[in-house]
């Protein structure tokens, strides 16, 4: 899916990026989405262009969340509420343009998959800080 005006937010982050550093950034290595040949389930809920983001530490905002998903997956998230704590930990629903970017974010995040109690998809991926955060797929079994 070609999205002309999250190519330019990305670029624009990016280049943010690449002068916050000084030039001195890791190469990019081109990410290829395996979604494209699957048929979508129309009118489905769990269809969306949305990821759960769960796990967080106390000190996490969503400002956190979006830097994450470009600097893990190039994948600009369309939006990212606020996060909602209970307990030690928070979680939130982070939006993406559609639901084609959000199966490319997932599937360029590196981490261990398991399915939840759920049945759903999700995968612990490593904060540089230490510990680990969980982002979940919102359909069964894809």
């Amino acid at each position: 899916v070609h999205d002309s005006v999250n190519d330019a937010r990305t670029a624009l982050e990016c280049a943010r990026h690449y002068v916050a550093k000084g030039g001195k950034v890791d190469p990019v290595e081109k990410v290829y989405s395996r979604s494209s040949s699957r048929v979508r389930n129309n009118g489905d809920p769990a269809d969306t262009a949305m990821l759960l983001v769960h796990r967080l530490p106390k000190t996490t905002i969503s400002e956190h969340i979006s830097e994450m998903f470009l600097a893990y997956t190039y994948v600009k998230p369309k939006h990212v509420p606020d996060v909602i704590f209970s307990g030690t930990h928070g979680k939130c629903h982070v939006e993406f343009l559609t639901r084609e970017h959000a199966e490319l974010a997932y599937t360029s995040l590196v981490g261990e998959e398991r399915e939840d109690k759920t049945g759903k998809k999700q995968k612990r991926v490593g904060l540089k800080g230490g510990g680990y955060v969980c982002v979940r797929k919102m359909k069964k079994g894809k």
